[in-house]
């Protein structure tokens, strides 16, 4: 099997550059015609803009927590604020991660983030 050059692998986003890009998009499409115009401007496939928006657009709850935890700075304060339930909840504390997925769930973070042990990149 051929291992796949730098070229022919997909990129991947990180949750803060899909923001800034989803916003790019928000952004320019006022005074663009269409999204495939968009997606080109600012330089992601047309097919990866599309599933972006789905995502974003089919997230069950308050329309001003979707904005607020889909933005960069919504994005970099999920991160610390995880990274912090984490930090108390398995090492400071007597708990494990399932009491840091149960956390997650019942603050409805989940809708954000992952709240499984079993979670992969």
């Amino acid at each position: 099997m051929k291992e796949q050059s730098n070229d022919q692998k997909k990129k991947r986003w990180s949750r803060t550059e899909i923001a800034e890009k989803v916003i790019e998009f928000e952004k320019a499409k006022e005074r663009l015609l269409n999204q495939r115009q968009v997606a080109e401007e600012i330089g992601i496939p047309r097919s990866t803009l599309q599933h972006w928006l789905s995502r974003k657009d089919s997230i069950d709850t308050a329309p001003e927590l979707v904005a607020f935890f889909e933005s960069p700075v919504g994005v970099a304060f999920l991160h610390r604020l995880i990274l912090g339930a984490h930090f108390v909840i398995t090492l400071l504390g007597p708990s494990g991660i399932r009491l840091v997925c149960l956390f997650i769930e019942l603050t409805g973070l989940d809708r954000f983030v992952a709240a499984s042990y079993s979670y992969e990149l």
